[in-house]
């Protein structure tokens, strides 16, 4: 059963105490760090160039884990990583996963569809890649034990999600200052800076018409 933590990182996340043991299997050693990182976008303004200036972090959590799991757990947690490039290939495994099944399912009334699709020239990837693609997300989703699922863009706090619920607990009890929830609680969402980040967006888009309109 995974659970959810929320931990407050501070400014050293090394001085995390881990539990003795692989998140994975239990196994208490050999063992070695099993490093991922999240993202945040902190900050976000308007530039006088006309574009928006970005300001961003990134954390590398390190876990202590078992030879045989620390690489896959690092590997699936690059594949579901939610960086700009991640997040674009993704979506391209979405898409072509979607026309394989379309695909599948003109094949069926119409056989001779798989010719026709072999005619497509590079598209014709698109259904493979989408296919193989969802095989691979479903690999990585099985294959994380300790996954820094998202960095608070309010709050030096990142949620980490473990696969082992009395691993997660542990952790917890390792690390109560930095686990403790009124440290990491949420702020409520009038706060949050998402909602002033568009407010400020579209403010900044109407001034731009209103300037750049005919009066």
């Amino acid at each position: 059963m995974t659970e959810v933590v929320r931990v407050s990182v501070g400014e050293d996340v090394e001085s995390f105490s881990w539990p003795p043991r692989c998140a994975r299997c239990g196994k208490a050693k050999p063992l070695k760090g099993s490093t991922s990182r999240v993202g945040r976008v902190k900050s976000m303004r308007p530039n006088l160039a006309g574009g928006m200036t970005m300001k961003s972090d990134v954390l590398y959590l390190t876990a202590p884990m078992c030879t045989a799991h620390a690489g896959s757990n690092e590997l699936a947690n690059k594949i579901l990583e939610k960086s700009p490039l991640m997040l674009l290939l993704r979506a391209i495994v979405y898409i072509g996963f979607l026309y394989f099944v379309l695909f599948a399912l003109r094949a069926v009334v119409d056989p001779k569809a798989i010719r026709r699709l072999f005619e497509l020239g590079v598209l014709a990837l698109l259904p493979f890649i989408g296919f193989f693609g969802i095989l691979l997300l479903y690999w990585a989703r099985k294959n994380t034990s300790v996954w820094p699922v998202r960095f608070d863009p309010d709050m030096d706090v990142v949620e980490v999600r473990f696969s082992d619920a009395e691993y997660a607990e542990d952790f917890r009890k390792a690390n109560p200052d930095a686990t403790d929830t009124d440290v990491t609680g949420p702020p409520p969402w009038y706060m949050r800076s998402l909602l002033w980040k568009v407010v400020i967006i579209v403010a900044f888009l109407f001034y731009m018409f209103r300037m750049t309109s005919p009066s």
